[in-house]
């Protein structure tokens, strides 16, 4: 499975990919060493490519297409590597 973690000290967003079993081993920032947030996130699309985005910051983001997700992830300093 893949889960998603977020460093909230430098706010890096990474994907993980481990089994099931191992989903509650805590993960740690490779940019700083401190342990990680488990985020739950939604892969929920509209039919017009909109979309929560529920990765990006404490609150959920509502996505309106590409462009905006890209501004939206440059303005918190975070990038996308599907992108």
């Amino acid at each position: 499975m893949i889960y998603e973690y977020k460093c909230k000290p430098c706010k890096l967003l990474t994907e993980v990919v481990k089994s099931v079993k191992e989903i509650d081993k805590d993960e740690y920032c490779f940019k700083c060493g401190k342990k990680m947030k488990r985020l739950i996130s939604m892969p929920f699309r509209n039919i017009d490519g909109s979309f929560w985005a529920e990765h990006l910051d404490d609150q959920p983001v509502w996505i309106k297409n590409r462009r905006h997700y890209k501004e939206e992830l440059k303005k918190r300093g975070l990038t996308d590597s599907a992108l």
